[in-house]
């Protein structure tokens, strides 16, 4: 399986609980759902440095963006858990 890894060659913790979710464990929702909740603060934070400071679309931008990684992520899993 190609894995989502660190310059050290360690894999990404978004990436080991994606697997575990697509893998059929649904005990990895939570940690899923925290990975994007943090990964969204990290882009907001990133916006607002870069001057973006209307709330609503910090929480929408973030949001979206982190949705998105996370769904590349889980992506990625499915299409190679059999590798």
């Amino acid at each position: 399986m190609a894995n989502l890894t660190t310059t050290a060659g360690t894999p990404l913790p978004s990436q080991t609980s994606a697997a575990r979710l697509v893998s059929g464990d649904v005990t990895a929702l939570p940690t899923v759902a925290l990975h994007l909740v943090g990964r969204a603060a990290l882009i907001g934070v990133g916006m607002a440095i870069f001057g973006q400071r209307d709330p609503k679309v910090l929480v929408g931008g973030s949001l979206a963006g982190s949705t998105m990684i996370e769904l590349f992520v889980l992506i990625h899993e499915l299409t190679n858990q059999h590798r």
